[in-house]
This record gives structure tokens, C-alpha cells and sequence, in this order.
């Protein structure tokens, strides 16, 4: 990705190792989507990279640029920091303003990243938040990637949020394969044709 060559002294900083990750630097770092100068600020061997991922994902929340906001989030992707970008994607569409907050493939981003670096019920819990509080992501194509990964319970909330009924009753049946949770999500629904698909389950057995 490349707008326009960065100022000639933030690239000597970032060769020299003296750029300084303040507001103001970070900014016209991302104002100036150039990939060469992101690729030495994100590098393993910079020591001031902890300073610019922090600063870029404060400084980030007032760009309007969607250019430079691709290349921010290309930059993060290729330093391979999938936390630190929930971090830089989740107030843009969280409470976010136009014309990002409600950007599909920033919601889609986000809730998939996440997806990614879940490893602790905190995690989880975020997570479970984009899905119930976002409503602007390919959700069937999000629950699809879910059951790839085995995360059914992630599933379930997609397919409860856009009221996708009889998908959900098949996840509690076939995956999670918990009949009392269905009953009761049969319940929950008052639908008789969720309850046939149960009815059709326990014949089965």
C-alpha cells in the first residue's frame, strides 16, 4: 500500500532508531500510508515499537482517511499483532463514528481477530460483545467459521442475534449436542417447527 512517500525525516528516524512514537510523529506516520515506513516502525528489532503500537492505536481513533486506515491495519497484520489489532479496530466501530463504525469489513475484522486470540473467558466475554452489540458483519459467513473452529458456543450467539432459529437448534443438536439446551431454546422461540426438529431427534435415538 503507498499514498504518498513519508516526510524524508520520519523514514531517516525510523533507519536511525531515533523516531519519537508522540502524537504528533505517529500521526503523520499513519497520514502517510507508506508501507516501508510502517514495516521498520512494527519491526521485531525496533525498541521503540511497543511505544508507536500504543501511540497508533490512540492516534488512530481521530483518522477519517480510509487509505490510511487500511494501511494501519495492513501494518499490524503483517507484524502479525492480532491483540493489538482488536485494540486499534475495536473503537471504531464500537461507539465509533462514520464513516467507519458501521464499515462491514472492519466489523468483520474485528469479530474474526478476536476469534483468533481468545484464550481466557475475559477474551471470551469480549468477544461474545462484538457479536451480540454488532450488526453490520456477514454473519452466516462469521457463525460458518465458528463451527469450522469448533467454537459453538460463538455460533450460537450469531445465529441468537439475527434470530436464525432453526440454525441454532441444529448447533445445540448436532454439535453441542445438548438436547435440554434445545428444549429449552424451543421454549424460548415458540416455534413448532423447532420443536418438530427436536421431536424428529429424539426418534432418532
Amino acid at each position: 500500500f503507498l499514498k504518498m512517500p513519508c516526510p524524508l525525516q520520519i523514514l531517516a528516524a525510523l533507519r536511525a532508531r531515533t523516531f519519537r512514537p508522540d502524537a504528533d510523529s505517529v500521526s503523520a506516520l499513519i497520514e502517510c500510508v507508506d508501507s516501508e515506513s510502517w514495516s521498520l516502525a512494527l519491526s521485531d528489532e525496533n525498541p521503540q515499537r511497543p511505544e508507536i503500537v500504543k501511540q497508533a492505536i490512540v492516534s488512530v481513533r481521530s483518522c477519517k482517511d480510509p487509505e490510511a486506515l487500511s494501511g494501519v491495519i495492513k501494518a499490524f497484520m503483517a507484524a502479525e499483532l492480532p491483540r493489538e489489532l482488536v485494540d486499534l479496530v475495536e473503537p471504531l466501530v464500537v461507539g465509533g463514528s462514520e464513516p467507519f463504525a458501521s464499515n462491514k469489513n472492519l466489523q468483520n475484522l474485528l469479530i474474526l481477530t478476536a476469534a483468533k486470540t481468545v484464550d481466557d473467558e475475559k477474551q471470551r466475554k469480549r468477544l461474545l460483545g462484538f457479536i451480540r452489540n454488532l450488526q453490520n458483519y456477514d454473519w452466516q459467513d462469521v457463525a460458518a467459521f465458528f463451527i469450522t473452529n469448533a467454537q459453538y458456543e460463538e455460533a450460537l450467539a450469531v445465529f441468537k442475534r439475527f434470530k436464525d432459529h432453526k440454525a441454532a437448534i441444529t448447533l445445540l443438536l448436532d454439535n453441542i449436542q445438548d438436547v435440554e439446551r434445545a428444549m429449552d431454546y424451543a421454549c424460548f422461540c415458540e416455534s413448532e417447527e423447532i420443536w418438530d426438529m427436536i421431536r424428529q431427534r429424539e426418534q432418532q435415538i
